[in-house]
């Protein structure tokens, strides 16, 4: 077709280079070339086209992407492995707040190559405790997640675990939420007793707070009494029962339902003969357990002395008593710090720590 009018002709020239222009814009692929002349191209299908930095982003309203690996004439290939976590969201658990959980979470593997550089990422409350997928991935592994909670509440606290690797195209990003909820800590409920003269007493009070779980908050008290397995009747009146009962009725309103007396306070109470009637009670526990009724705290109809039937241990199951005691003495030092660690070992292993 020719045009006699050379304005028109050129106006059409500049039109149809303009349209070209745009074009080419549109739909070309702009790329950056790496040493081992190769990129990455992203393809994102959608109902639009466009360009940016070295990405050909196509979307269709399904928001599928599929990423390539591409050389320098724009021939592209798929990654050669895929690792992906199964579901998008984990519940790690529930657990006592300044308590740890733990939850193993899958990883699926597929393809035909090893997956490298492979990385896991958190954030507090949650963190990544081991993992059996390594670096370099060719079988399906796992990454155990560990929980400590921040708050307690019904919403629970939500975070989100990120997996990095190198699928044998590029860095490759797959990210799954995590859950987990807070339970009231009934360590508030405790009440830790040791003796104030014995430095061995006040060591291990130490090292069961430094190394049994979610003990931080628990209650303590530090009495001046004698050291050693055996105590008179009027010491132990005066020097164990008396500053116990009277920080227990200053602070009824913890609820304090367990009392735990170190090593070096005396359990048994001296100056009974072998011919005192059975009912003469030479236990420091259970005297403690009794001392309300002994004090005419409660009236006797209202106490409970059944204290070891099969039944579990409360306040409304034994009622007056003031409280379950218990000794912490192993025999030794050592071997208390012994007992402390298979503690914590045991609460680190259980599903749902308490």
């Amino acid at each position: 077709m020719k045009f006699s009018n050379p304005k028109l002709s050129l106006f059409l020239a500049v039109s149809l280079c303009v349209i070209l222009a745009v074009v080419v814009t549109v739909f070309s692929v702009r790329v950056s070339w790496d040493p081992n002349n190769r990129t990455v191209a992203q393809i994102m299908f959608a109902d639009y086209a466009s360009i940016d930095d070295g990405q050909f982003i196509n979307t269709y309203p399904d928001s599928r992407i599929e990423q390539v690996e591409c050389d320098r004439n724009i021939n592209c290939r798929s990654p050669k492995v895929s690792l992906k976590f199964e579901g998008k969201t984990v519940d790690i658990g529930s657990v006592a707040a300044g308590s740890r959980i733990t939850k193993s979470i899958p990883v699926a593997y597929a393809g035909s190559a090893v997956a490298t550089n492979v990385s896991f990422t958190t954030a507090a409350p949650f963190s990544v405790m081991s993992t059996t997928c390594g670096t370099k991935v060719r079988s399906n592994c796992t990454v155990t997640i560990g929980y400590i909670p921040t708050t307690i509440d019904a919403a629970g606290q939500v975070g989100t675990l990120t997996m990095r690797y190198y699928n044998g195209s590029y860095m490759d990003t797959k990210v799954i939420t995590l859950t987990g909820k807070g339970l009231t800590n009934d360590f508030s409920k405790v009440l830790l007793v040791y003796n104030t003269n014995s430095s061995d007493s006040v060591s291990l009070k130490n090292y069961y707070l430094s190394k049994r779980p979610g003990v931080a908050p628990i209650n303590t008290l530090g009495i001046a009494t004698t050291v050693g397995e055996n105590i008179p009747l009027a010491d132990f009146e005066s020097t164990i029962r008396t500053p116990i009962v009277n920080w227990m009725q200053a602070n009824s309103s913890k609820g304090v339902k367990y009392i735990i007396l170190v090593r070096d306070i005396p359990s048994r109470i001296s100056g009974f003969s072998d011919n005192e009637p059975y009912q003469t009670v030479r236990s420091v526990q259970t005297r403690l357990e009794s001392a309300k009724r002994d004090l005419s705290l409660v009236p006797l109809s209202a106490w409970s002395f059944e204290l070891y039937s099969a039944q579990p241990y409360s306040p409304a199951t034994y009622p007056g008593t003031l409280a379950l005691v218990t000794h912490l003495d192993m025999g030794s030092v050592a071997a208390t710090k012994a007992y402390i660690d298979k503690l914590a070992l045991v609460h680190a292993s259980m599903t749902t720590p308490n």
